[in-house]
């Protein structure tokens, strides 16, 4: 057979829907695409020492994860092999090699703790990651060694940036093969990159141009429709701003002129590395911010700082610190999950400014004047005024603040552009689709094992635990709730 079409699917995270629906959609695909050539699934048999969905290691975890990958590839009917089987010996890992599997591991372990750097990480977890390290490292040395032994052409994994997959796209890319990387977006549109990352900002900004300029006036109307939909579930699988009352500003001083600085969850962003596109550094979202309270003037301006609603319950070195930035009299900060209306905050403000969030696009749509600071998936859009760091945030402010209307203007079409590509934008995916709560292939959804699901319990109250979250806290119990909940309908909600 020619080795030249030659594909392997690695089926990562194989616990979780949609991840799971995914890969068998795509394994289809491919073979829809690709009848006369050879189709390899590649199984994480768990003895490497854990994974994003499983960063404690437990083996009923992985047990279940090892069922559903080898159960796709069964009733697929193409051939599996084991990851730790092509483990070769004694292989030392260069300084680049290094630095993907931090940017790996650390995603993954931001995925769960929200922190922003490896000094934010308590002991527990500092463990985890140093484990998903040396994991990391294990599957990039085997998959490097399964591409050289089957001849592999193109290599399938889901998302890219998690310990294992991130492991794997760089293996792939180091021996010089295709590599596509996927997931779903709003939890019901599917779409793939190949031989690019999937938050490549440049890729997605094309892809955005492209989708808009195929009908703009249809476009901008969906566009319309994403910013109406913001601070509701109405569009979306869940909303972060549930306890945001419509109008509160709280106890905001209105006598002066308003810069409301809103964080980042960036977990998503902050250990991509190379996988932007962009040469800009991660920063310190509380070094940044502290620089910036501590140079505008406080006679001319009020500060508010809205905390990223999905950073409830969140305990980390960094969010302690900018709790504490309250204590400036100019300052006023609002909690995660503070009563205030993040949207309304946009209207009575003067300036903003924001790190990677998503506010920046509803910034632009209410023609509000943005400084967006460090990278961002929004930074090439040309909505706002992109600084490395809060130094630069605040010489732009002393620029301006005796005459606003000399800020030079921005054109927010872009703003719709990028609306209208998270809301609408799919690859096709025959066989995949989501109807109701359930995803499918083929119509028909993948075969669940309840018991093996059960096992998984201990493992999801372990993690949290962990992270010394508050299990008394409703927020909590109705999380564990709903998990429960969504093992006896057979639904795969998941709880981190």
């Amino acid at each position: 057979m020619d080795h030249k079409n030659s594909y392997a699917i690695f089926l990562n995270l194989a616990l979780y829907s949609p991840t799971i629906e995914l890969h068998k959609s795509h394994i289809r695909k491919i073979k829809s695409e690709n009848p006369h050539s050879r189709v390899l699934a590649i199984i994480c048999d768990g003895k490497f020492g854990g994974c994003s969905v499983n960063p404690l290691g437990t083996s009923a975890t992985c047990r279940f994860c090892i069922n559903r990958a080898r159960l796709v590839a069964v009733e697929e009917n193409i051939h599996y092999i084991y990851l730790s089987r092509f483990e070769p010996l004694n292989i030392i890992s260069t300084f680049s090699q290094n630095k993907h599997f931090w940017c790996g591991s650390m995603s993954s372990v931001a995925s769960h703790t929200r922190v922003e750097s490896t000094s934010d990480l308590n002991r527990f977890w500092r463990i985890i990651y140093k484990r998903l390290f040396r994991a990391s490292r294990r599957t990039y040395n085997s998959l490097s060694h399964i591409i050289d032994v089957y001849k592999i052409s193109h290599l399938f994994l889901y998302n890219g940036r998690f310990s294992c997959a991130k492991a794997a796209k760089e293996a792939a890319r180091a021996n010089k093969i295709n590599f596509s990387v996927y997931d779903v977006r709003r939890s019901i549109n599917p779409y793939v990159h190949s031989n690019t990352d999937l938050h490549n900002v440049h890729e997605c900004f094309e892809r955005a141009k492209r989708l808009y300029f195929l009908d703009p006036k249809h476009s901008r109307h969906q566009a319309e429709r994403y910013f109406s939909s913001r601070g509701n579930s109405s569009l979306f699988d869940q909303s972060y701003t549930s306890n945001m009352q419509f109008g509160d500003i709280g106890n905001i001083n209105l006598s002066k002129k308003i810069i409301t600085i809103y964080t980042s969850s960036d977990d998503e962003y902050r250990f991509l590395g190379k996988d932007w596109g962009l040469k800009q550094k991660a920063i310190s979202q509380y070094k940044e911010i502290n620089q910036i309270c501590l140079s505008i003037d406080p006679t001319k301006w009020h500060i508010v700082i809205r905390i990223h609603p999905n950073q409830t319950g969140v305990k980390t070195k960094s969010l302690s610190n900018l709790k504490t930035l309250g204590k400036y009299t100019h300052v006023t900060v609002c909690d995660p999950d503070s009563s205030v209306d993040t949207y309304h905050l946009l209207d009575i403000s003067q300036l903003i400014m924001c790190f990677a969030s998503s506010i920046a696009l509803d910034a632009a749509y209410r023609n509000k004047t943005i400084v967006q600071i460090g990278p961002s998936p929004y930074s090439i859009i040309d909505i706002g005024h992109v600084v490395i760091d809060g130094n630069e945030a605040v010489k732009l402010v002393q620029l301006w603040e005796n005459d606003l209307s000399s800020i030079p203007s921005k054109n927010n079409i872009n703003a719709f552009v990028y609306a209208n590509y998270l809301l609408n934008y799919k690859d096709e995916l025959p066989s995949f689709s989501k109807v109701d709560d359930y995803y499918l292939v083929n119509g028909k959804r993948v075969p669940l094992d309840i018991l093996g699901r059960i096992l998984l319990i201990p493992e999801k109250l372990l993690v949290p635990l962990s992270k010394l979250e508050n299990i008394l806290s409703y927020a909590f119990m109705k999380k564990c709730g709903n998990y429960l909940v969504s093992i006896l309908q057979g639904k795969f909600y998941t709880v981190k």
